[in-house]
């Protein structure tokens, strides 16, 4: 899943490809197959991996803001708007873009991709309304 997040990240939704995931984790395809049956077996699980990597950055990242400021929200607050910008350029984010793009003209992955985005709003928007 890190290979398929790093294939997206840095080659895009079009070059994305069994083969290419496989090799890029060091796997040969029929291994890489025995996991991932397909190419939208393999794009649904890093969607997922990519929802869940996501809102783990961010909650990490929130409560480091909320150690070094504790009790002071309107700083809190301040800090999840820089921390969000900031992982904007993370390689989760820039890969979960590119999905997203490509949803535009794919309704099978907009089908995946619309409750992923969904789950991640939610638990982002919750994680800063807890801290």
């Amino acid at each position: 899943l890190q290979s398929a997040r790093d294939l997206l990240a840095a080659g895009g939704y079009a070059r994305f490809s069994t083969s290419a995931v496989a090799e890029g984790a060091g796997l040969t395809r029929p291994a890489m197959l025995y996991h991932f049956g397909s190419r939208r077996e393999l794009l649904n699980a890093t969607i997922h991996f990519l929802a869940l990597r996501r809102i783990d950055l961010f909650n990490s990242a929130m409560r480091a803001a909320i150690a070094r400021q504790p009790g002071d929200r309107a700083r809190i607050r301040l800090e999840a708007v820089d921390i969000a910008l900031a992982q904007v350029h993370l390689p989760e984010n820039i890969a979960f873009q590119e999905l997203l793009s490509a949803s535009r003209t794919d309704p099978e992955l907009a089908a995946v991709m619309a409750p992923a985005v969904r789950y991640f709003d939610a638990r982002r928007n919750q994680a800063t309304l807890d801290a």
